[in-house]
């Protein structure tokens, strides 16, 4: 096996326009099915369901465990699994998630394709799998006993066949479909042209199908790393999508970065609508809005029959106050109280009401950055981009839009009627040019969307000034410029509600004992703030305590007080 170098670790493209993947079927929210069903589309509803399916390497190079580390690649992937379909059963209860180990010495699958073993197919998640993944990748010799190595050859490409076969059969039409390889082999197959030939052939297929493919490419050990140039970026299937990451994991974290990786895509991304953006003169292009920040809300809970412990549904009946006879939709009426008279109205009436226009996003003018101010943002912003499904060539206006508003430093003010019925909103679109911001992370082409307030929701306070000692001010301003210069990286929290209930949740399912223990990542490192901040705050503290002490009952010491309580 040919050994890579670090410079062969990643791939680096370079494109005129950021690379927009467009799929058929993305994860939308409810809020676009009711835009497009409100336009009376007449096609399939977009489905938010994923269909997931790991292919992995089971060669016996897989399960050597690298010097310096205490377990296999193959038995970090298969925890890493295990840990993927237990988030699962939390964050969806619609998507489905399939296992292939291919280079085993058993043979099972549909195609009878050599040395390829379907152990899932499609389905969802359940509490067996897990239990069996995690024995399995804590015990080796189960593997070894059930299924086994490969001593023979086989035909690399036949595992992307046999992965189509497995789509075709269980997943459904509407779902977005992604394969996740996970393999240290740089060189799966022999070099010769006709392999790659019939491998590119298959993924390119696969593609064609909008079924994503991406590779968790593992390094063997420090000093000899997975070498893409070798056969994967020959293939450039691989590298499509804005999630792709194009470098190899390092096995000196014992895999670490392999079970972030996987965990990393069981987000969805959430769309809030799908509009038409017009620009002036009545020209139009496709744009779409999505979360990049969304609350996370505990599992709802469900309803069951006491005997059968099946689900059970609930149904509402409408019926007459004064007869007692059942009501149907076309019935009712809706009314408002003006006075003492009732306004009566259908819900058609309603409807028309409410309805200012056609969903779209319209270009109302242009500002300087500077002039966006951190009052203007009151709610999550969407992050937009084009959208090549509702107008062919979408992607490059927005691309040179995008281009020229960050270099001339502007931002648009748009008026946007996300869907059929929504109150309209001003937002400012705020450009971002890709490259890597804060904490290392990747920065997408886009249009950050922020809310702007009206001029109802602005107050202006009314106080009456008091007199600050200067000394006061001085201390106050040490404290505050540097603790402005801390950054923290608001990923790194989780929400302790949710992750306390879900451990309960698992260990009743699991059958444990007690629950996993839970990390509260929201309370204060008290010794980290003493450490970074114990100078200045002791200043500020004692600045307040002598202007106290020298005030006399005559003179009002209320601001000096209050912040004095405040640091004490």
């Amino acid at each position: 096996m040919a050994t890579g170098s670090p410079s062969d670790r990643s791939l680096t493209a370079t494109t005129s326009i950021p690379n927009w993947r467009v799929l058929p079927y993305e994860s939308d929210d409810d809020d676009t099915n009711e835009y497009f069903s409100g336009l009376g589309e007449t096609k399939e509803r977009l489905q938010d369901k994923y269909c997931d399916l790991f292919l992995v390497d089971a060669a016996f190079q897989m399960h050597q465990v690298p010097d310096g580390q205490s377990i296999s690649p193959f038995n970090t992937a298969l925890s890493s699994i295990a840990a993927y379909l237990q988030t699962k059963v939390f964050e969806s209860n619609s998507d489905t998630i399939g296992l292939v180990f291919y280079g085993t010495n058993t043979t099972q699958n549909a195609m009878h394709a050599k040395s390829i073993y379907v152990k899932y197919d499609l389905d969802l998640p359940d509490i067996n799998r897990i239990l069996e993944l995690k024995h399995m990748a804590k015990d080796s010799s189960v593997f070894e006993s059930q299924i086994g190595s490969a001593t023979d050859p086989y035909n690399y490409s036949d595992v992307y066949w046999v992965a189509l076969s497995i789509f075709s059969k269980s997943a459904p039409r509407l779902a977005r479909k992604r394969i996740f390889v996970i393999t240290n082999q740089d060189l799966p197959t022999s070099t010769d042209a006709l392999s790659l030939a019939a491998t590119r052939s298959r993924i390119s297929e696969l593609e064609s199908m909008y079924i994503s493919v991406e590779l968790f490419a593992i390094d063997k050990s420090d000093t000899d790393f997975f070498a893409l140039n070798l056969f994967y970026n020959q293939i450039p299937e691989f590298w499509l999508g804005d999630d792709v990451d194009l470098t190899t994991i390092p096995s000196s974290d014992n895999f670490s970065e392999l079970c972030n990786r996987i965990l990393l895509k069981k987000f969805k991304q959430s769309i809030v609508f799908r509009v038409p953006f017009t620009l002036p003169g009545g020209f139009r292009i496709g744009v779409k809005g999505t979360y990049l920040v969304k609350a996370k809300n505990g599992q709802s809970v469900k309803h069951l029959e006491h005997s059968t412990m099946k689900q059970v549904d609930f149904q509402s009946i409408l019926t007459c106050m004064t007869t007692g006879q059942l009501m149907i939709p076309d019935d009712l009426k809706l009314c408002y109280s003006f006075e003492t008279e009732k306004v009566v109205f259908t819900n058609e009436e309603k409807c028309n009401i409410k309805s200012f226009g056609e969903p779209q996003l319209v270009l109302v003018g242009f500002m300087d950055v500077s002039d966006l101010k951190a009052k203007h943002n009151l709610q999550a912003s969407v992050f937009i981009t084009p959208d090549e499904k509702q107008y062919s060539g979408s992607s490059s206006l927005f691309s040179h839009l995008l281009k020229q508003m960050s270099n001339r430093n502007k931002l648009a003010i748009c008026k946007l009627i996300a869907r059929v019925n929504s109150v309209p909103r001003m937002i400012a679109l705020l450009p971002q040019i890709q490259g890597v911001g804060f904490f290392g992370k990747e920065l997408l082409s886009g249009f950050h969307g922020i809310y702007l307030p009206f001029g109802d929701d602005l107050r202006v306070r009314k106080y009456a000034p008091r007199f600050v000692p200067p000394e006061l001010v001085d201390a106050a301003s040490e404290l505050l410029n540097h603790a402005s210069n801390a950054t923290i990286d608001f990923s790194l929290f989780n929400n302790p509600v949710i992750d306390r209930h879900n451990a309960y949740v698992e260990a009743l399912a699991l059958g444990q004992d007690c629950p996993r223990e839970t990390l509260d990542a929201t309370m204060p490192d008290e010794q980290e703030i003493h450490d970074t901040y114990g100078d200045f705050i002791q200043n500020f503290k004692s600045v307040c305590q002598v202007y106290n002490s020298q005030c006399n009952d005559n003179e009002p010491t209320t601001g000096i007080d209050i912040a004095k309580r405040t640091v004490s």
